[in-house]
């Protein structure tokens, strides 16, 4: 039965983020990723973890949303979700934390039970831009037991705290078509898989392996440059230093996913910042 201590929660927090981010911050840490976390949270500093959280938010998986406001404002909080830390400047942000509890059903015997988790977010000011941001939370619930686990069903969502964040700041949702073909036909980027708008209907295209629409069909990119995008899968090419970056954009709705870890620091940002400034 997994426990429900503050010090369980704070290392299922700690968890969401890739162990070399933990050895640099805390280089004199040894062992599994499990014994440095445990080590760390142990500790109990919490104002040096929640730096971290903050720190190192960019490495992370992440869901983001990009909105336009009138008057952009970072809110001391968002439903329940508190902030740690916030940088003022020319691109002021903020970082908050949110309580969110999984309901877990288990068999063998049956039993119904809860599991808390700290929800780490992040709002960031780029001019009249509010980008809100989410550390993904999509953690195998059924590791946490040694029973089989019938469903786990979470009680708050992205949704949940866009919709509380709506009612302190007017936000209006930002089509990023025009920044992300402009990065596209730079070179940016480029793109294996897509759906897009015709006239009277959505379609989808997915090239075969390792075979990419502007290199590769160059008259499905002249067609896509005329119609609207939706979730499509771009590659940020990787160079001799760095790896490349695989991101899913839904220009039309004007949010970006990043699956997969980072490599370097302010990676996320630079994409983030690059398709905001190429859409102005």
């Amino acid at each position: 039965m997994a426990r429900a201590s503050s010090e369980d929660v704070f290392q299922r927090l700690l968890d969401l983020f890739p162990l070399r981010c933990l050895k640099e911050e805390w280089p004199q840490k040894k062992g599994t990723k499990e014994d440095i976390v445990e080590e760390i949270v142990a500790e109990r500093e919490w104002r040096r973890i929640r730096a971290f959280l903050d720190k190192y938010f960019n490495f992370c998986r992440q869901h983001v949303y990009v909105y336009r406001a009138e008057s952009p404002s970072l809110p001391d909080r968002i439903d329940r979700a508190r902030q740690i830390r916030r940088i003022d400047g020319d691109e002021p942000h903020a970082t908050y934390t949110a309580r969110v509890r999984y309901t877990v059903v288990l068999r063998d015997p049956f039993a119904e039970t809860k599991l808390d988790f700290l929800w780490p977010m992040r709002v960031d000011i780029i001019g009249m831009h509010v980008v809100v941001r989410f550390i993904v939370l999509e953690k195998n619930i059924g590791s946490y037991y040694d029973r089989p686990m019938v469903k786990a069903d979470r009680d708050r969502e992205e949704e949940d705290f866009i919709t509380a964040l709506q009612q302190d700041v007017s936000l209006q949702a930002v089509d990023l078509n025009k920044g992300v073909k402009a990065l596209w036909a730079e070179d940016f980027m480029d793109a294996p898989r897509t759906q897009f708008k015709k006239p009277t209907s959505t379609a989808s295209e997915a090239m075969d392996e390792a075979r990419l629409i502007k290199r590769d069909n160059p008259e499905l990119y002249a067609q896509l440059m005329t119609m609207p995008l939706y979730s499509t899968l771009f590659i940020v090419p990787g160079t001799q230093d760095k790896k490349e970056i695989a991101l899913w954009i839904d220009p039309t709705n004007g949010t970006i996913r990043f699956p997969r870890y980072s490599e370097d620091m302010g990676d996320t940002d630079n994409v983030i910042r690059e398709i905001i400034q190429k859409n102005s």
